[in-house]
């Protein structure tokens, strides 16, 4: 090109044009920096992380990635905004921290398979600091956690669903809740929840919660199984091999279609007008706990089965507040102790309670005088004994009668 050709493009661009262009002409620095050569951009992961996940479909992934979220001085990760979160691998627990706080109502965390791990001295796993209304958390794992696993006790109307813990230690939220893996308050609902080999294995809801279709094996430190704070629906819920209560409910409860195989005792509801029917209990061999202890006036008792015990215990006992009980159609089999106590499995009435009623109930594995304590004031169908030929045996055939045998 001439001398005259640039001349014209120098023209032709201006001022403006040729600083732009002295300025993309520069280099770079000559003598790059000491030490071996690192990477610059993103690695394929954080933008693996950032990208939606289309699909073949090509369809966005509107949820938000909680590994992408900042964190707190005490969480690892802090959602601050309503919406549908989720995680993109497993979480490693720090001590001194939780994985995750929420404070925003309407938050669902689907944690999709992957499992929160712990070490010694985490706070709560997931937690809500303040009250917080309608969190959902889904599918998810937690491992050898120290703290509650979820504390949701400040917050109502929340759900767990699916959630698998153990062996994991769990600590108490306040002086009424016993120490626990998974607490949420008012209105919270458990379904489907796995609890195996932690100690402080409770699952608890507050007024008006339900718990159902939950597991919890080989539990430790003494705590129930399940519990409410206040009225609750307790269903078809599994509990083997505990050191603690099955069922516990300081309101009024429904319990019902439970399984309780080698635990201390069975389920123990205070509040009046519960519900405790068709469950089978089978208390701990030489344990001196009830299989059902009601404290409630005018509750119902009815089609249990309840086998095991040996150390004293009732069958079914209804205590002091619990006037007005009904106790009718169930089954019991009096354990027998190998230290020489007494044979438990009797059904017991506190002196002082009356107006209930005791009928078609059937013992097996006691005497007449060792099966059924009604004090006065009671009523009770007849006490008979049986064995044989029953349509030869007196009153047994009456709607109303207790049998042993």
């Amino acid at each position: 090109m001439g001398s005259i050709d640039r001349r014209v493009i120098l023209a032709g661009a201006g001022l403006a044009g040729v600083a732009a262009l002295s300025r993309m002409a520069k280099a770079g620095p000559l003598e790059p920096p000491q030490g071996p050569i690192q990477p610059t951009g993103r690695t394929l992961q954080e933008i693996y992380d950032k990208i939606a996940r289309g699909g073949p479909s090509g369809t966005p992934e509107a949820r938000i990635p909680i590994q992408g979220l900042t964190g707190t001085p005490t969480a690892l990760y802090c959602i601050k905004q309503p919406g549908c979160y989720y995680l993109t691998g497993n979480v490693q627990g720090v001590p001194g921290k939780c994985a995750i706080e929420i404070y925003a109502d309407q938050v669902e965390i689907e944690c999709d398979g992957f499992t929160f791990i712990g070490t010694q001295g985490t706070l709560a796993c997931i937690r809500t600091p303040s009250s917080q209304r309608c969190i959902g958390i889904y599918d998810g794992g937690f491992q050898q956690w120290h703290g509650m696993c979820v504390d949701l006790s400040s917050s109502s109307d929340c759900i767990c669903e699916e959630l698998v813990f153990d062996s994991c230690v769990g600590t108490s939220p306040d002086p009424v809740t016993p120490p626990a893996t998974c607490v949420m308050g008012p209105g919270g609902v458990a379904y489907d929840c796995d609890v195996r080999k932690c100690f402080g294995a409770t699952i608890a809801v507050g007024q008006n919660g339900i718990i159902e279709e939950c597991a919890c094996s080989d539990g430790g430190g003494g705590s129930p199984c399940f519990f409410s704070s206040g009225d609750a629906v307790i269903e078809d819920n599994f509990a083997l091999n505990c050191d603690g209560p099955a069922i516990v409910v300081q309101g009024k409860g429904v319990v019902l279609y439970n399984r309780v195989c080698t635990c201390p005792s069975g389920v123990y509801v205070v509040g009046r007008c519960s519900v405790v029917a068709e469950n089978d209990i089978d208390i701990s061999p030489g344990s001196t706990g009830n299989g059902i202890s009601i404290g409630g006036q005018r509750s119902c008792v009815c089609d249990n089965y309840l086998a095991g015990g040996g150390g004293g215990g009732a069958g079914i006992a209804v205590l002091v507040g619990g006037d007005g009980t009904l106790i009718e159609g169930n089954h019991v089999v009096g354990g027998d102790s190998s230290t020489g106590a007494v044979a438990s499995g009797f059904m017991y009435i506190q002196p002082g309670v009356t107006r209930c009623h005791v009928v078609s109930n059937h013992h097996r594995g006691l005497s007449t005088s060792s099966a059924f304590y009604i004090p006065p004031g009671n009523s009770y169908g007849p006490l008979v004994v049986v064995s044989g030929d029953l349509s030869q045996v007196s009153n047994s055939a009456h709607p109303l009668a207790n049998t042993v045998g």
